[in-house]
């Protein structure tokens, strides 16, 4: 145990780590700064990419997929420095949650995966986890369809900060966020499904964050349907002033694999005060729904246009109860304070 560090050692195990993109980075990242207090904490990242050199080293392990690969003979033993270890994942995940499943482990479940047969094949490895974390209420229905034990699957909503609410002017803008990062994506992640909406709705400015990836295909499809009301905006941005630009955040997946669950940016958007309009998959439709902060839409071109007008017109009756949902199920205080309560307990049962 490092001097001065008394409390647990915790390895925190992902993929793709890119806190300036992705959501579960940034859990991650909130978790390392909170648990660093006291603890010995390594992250460990299996990147695909990365512009950063390996390390193996440092407390953040860079390693590019291939280099996985060849250390994963070796990773139960790395495992076994930590008193916990938490993996960042699919459900359905194959390289690290069978090899670290049985090393006082957790895993959280931060992204969703093409087919649930995935999932039923890791059904042996899942039952030997302490905790999985779902932060879904369909990923909590799934878990339980397995017959996993009840008290070991623990619903804990991603964390952040209320923000304050500035009304945004001009024409209403709606803003997508969640731009695909594989090719042939745009369908399922509701690309065209909005590009066709928006021409019904020309006074209507669609905001597109993008991620550099499919870009060409986008513009060609812009031209293509000669949508006049999209913006472009690609590569790293200043999300908060975003935020406080647009009056509402869309998440548009045909199906349920579509977007991660509890997607980044409609919590976001909901602590900026801004509504949501979800599509009846997504994993935020049903707390949409019940706190009355959006509208939920069926994944058609119809239904998306009725949503937008419906929006429009009653736009301050959905925005008033925004907040209300981040102090409910996203505090970051409660996110923290739940992992926290996990810990201890693993601690509990491990020694």
């Amino acid at each position: 145990m490092e001097h001065g560090k008394t409390g647990p050692s915790i390895a925190y195990w992902l993929y793709n780590y890119a806190p300036e993109w992705e959501a579960s980075s940034k859990e991650v990242d909130c978790l390392v700064h909170e648990m660093e207090e006291g603890n010995r904490v390594n992250l460990i990242t299996c990147n695909q990419k990365t512009t950063k050199k390996v390390s193996i080293f440092k407390n953040t392990k860079f390693l590019p997929l291939p280099y996985c690969l060849i250390l994963f003979p070796f990773l139960r033993t790395f495992a076994s420095r930590f008193q916990i270890n938490h993996i960042f994942a699919s459900g359905g995940e194959r390289l690290l949650t069978p090899r670290l499943c049985s090393m006082n482990a957790l895993l959280t479940i931060t992204k969703d995966t093409v087919s649930l047969a995935n999932v039923e094949k890791n059904i042996p490895y899942l039952r030997q986890l302490k905790y999985i974390v779902v932060e879904s209420e369909r990923h909590q229905d799934v878990m339980s369809q397995c017959s996993l034990e009840e008290n070991r699957v623990k619903l804990i909503y991603p964390g952040v900060e209320l923000k304050p609410i500035v009304p945004a002017t001009g024409p209403f803008k709606i803003l997508f966020a969640t731009s695909p990062t594989s090719p042939y994506d745009l369908v399922s992640r509701g690309i065209f499904l909005m590009l066709n909406a928006a021409k019904r709705v020309p006074e209507v400015q669609f905001v597109f964050v993008w991620r550099n990836k499919n870009l060409a295909e986008l513009q060609e499809a812009i031209t293509r349907l000669r949508v006049k009301n999209v913006e472009i905006k690609n590569g790293l941005m200043d999300m908060d002033k975003i935020y406080q630009t647009v009056h509402a955040t869309i998440l548009p997946g045909l199906e349920y694999h579509s977007i991660k669950p509890s997607p980044h940016s409609g919590i976001e958007s909901l602590a900026w005060g801004k509504p949501l309009l979800v599509s009846s998959p997504s994993s935020l439709a049903s707390l949409v729904q019940r706190y009355n902060c959006g509208i939920v839409f069926e994944p058609s071109v119809d239904s998306l246009h009725r949503g937008i007008r419906q929006l429009m017109k009653c736009y301050d009756e959905y925005a008033v109860n925004c907040h209300a949902v981040i102090e409910e199920k996203f505090s970051q205080t409660i996110f923290l304070e739940k992992y926290r309560q996990l810990y201890t307990t693993m601690m509990e049962s491990g020694s």
